[in-house]
């Protein structure tokens, strides 16, 4: 084996997806997943349901004598490790990807800061450690393109901007993570990914996250909310877990020396939809599972009345107003990155991010089928 390749979020939509994807695509890694669990055999079974959730055509025990999964936690010193164990994982790395995050919008940010940057701190020391023994060779860092926002100007790949108004937690401390990892760049190799909207797999809709663009849609499929804070012609950058996973594997993994490099994993507006299209396609297909909460439709204000309307404290409609709420930035603003370092990296490759339009009822037919992901856990 030439390369070894350790990981952090395997479990995760993205991390889980690139299991699959470095596994059949490359004969020559193997990988060693840090995985939240009370033993080996838990952490083990947590890859193996994750896995199976997003690609489960994916023959997993055929892959599995080159797999190594090691119980631990990102917010622990030495990741959770013994001395012995650390030392020796440090000595074997090849490449690093640091995919796990805390994901939750509405996570408070000291929470969030203890996974994001404190995590990703803790994995880059032990990256430190790998590079003073001789043989690391990359570290991955798994951003998001909302690191920056803008309003209508294109956000440049290496661009990263001074922020005060962050969207929330998560916002807040992956920005922090990058300042941290950007830091880290003159001490080490690392290449920073950063996607935009994640959904499921293009061609399955399969996906082990159901949030993001899930949560507004699923509130409306269920008659839950009729009234959304959005522009309807603001367009959502939005990519697939697939096209995500296939692109840090080619440019990271296969082609290498990409380090001191930040890239876009974006659709971009051509491949985009807006935010009434993106509402109208799923009332449409939803006309038949929910007829009677799909009924009214849906309808678009300016986020001053959406808070007059809803945002009082003492209504059953609280909750529901803080989970919109925190989506408003994405249905107003419109955000436009440049992706050409990605386009020419992935040149020749095949890879290439969909058009929305040509898998939207994918996903949203599987979130119909899965009851928006009660089933898939479930089963997991």
């Amino acid at each position: 084996m030439s390369k070894v390749v350790f990981m952090t979020g395997a479990t995760g939509n993205i991390g889980a997806k690139l299991v699959s994807a470095i596994l059949a695509g490359d004969d020559s890694c193997r990988l060693i997943l840090l995985v939240r669990a009370n033993s080996a055999e838990h952490a083990r079974a947590r890859v193996k349901s994750s896995v199976t959730v997003v690609s489960p055509e994916f023959p997993f025990d055929r892959y599995s004598r080159r797999i190594s999964v090691l119980p631990g936690d990102i917010t622990h010193d030495d990741l959770g490790f013994s001395g012995s164990l650390y030392n020796e994982v440090a000595s074997q790395v090849t490449d690093i990807i640091h995919s796990a995050a805390a994901t939750g919008f509405l996570l408070p940010v000291e929470a969030a800061r203890r996974i994001n940057l404190g995590g990703t701190i803790n994995v880059m020391n032990l990256a430190r450690k790998a590079a003073d023994k001789g043989q690391l060779r990359g570290v991955a860092h798994v951003s998001t393109a909302f690191v920056n926002t803008g309003n209508g100007r294109p956000i440049g790949e290496e661009d990263f901007l001074v922020r005060r108004d962050f969207l929330h937690g998560y916002d807040q401390t992956k920005w922090e993570a990058e300042r941290y990892i950007r830091s880290a760049m003159s001490w080490l190799p690392v290449t920073v990914f950063r996607p935009s909207v994640i959904v499921g797999d293009s061609n399955t809709g399969c996906t082990s996250a159901f949030n993001v663009l899930y949560t507004p849609l699923r509130l409306i499929c269920h008659g839950q909310i009729d009234t959304l804070p959005a522009e309807p012609e603001v367009r959502l950058d939005v990519v697939p877990s697939d096209y995500v996973a296939d692109a840090i594997h080619h440019i990271f993994i296969r082609k290498g020396k990409c380090s001191g490099r930040t890239f876009h994993i974006t659709a971009g507006g051509d491949k985009s939809l807006t935010i009434g299209q993106i509402i109208d396609g799923t009332l449409n297909l939803a006309a038949k599972y929910y007829p009677r909460s799909c009924a009214n439709g849906v309808r678009f204000v300016a986020p001053s009345l959406f808070d007059a309307a809803f945002g009082g404290g003492g209504n059953g409609n609280n909750r529901i107003f803080r989970m919109i709420k925190v989506f408003e930035p994405y249905m107003t603003r419109q955000m436009i990155f440049d992706d050409s370092g990605t386009r020419a990296a992935l040149h020749g490759s095949k890879i290439a991010v969909k058009s929305l339009s040509e898998y939207f009822e994918t996903i949203v037919r599987h979130c119909f089928d899965t009851r928006w992901g009660k089933q898939v856990r479930r089963a997991a």
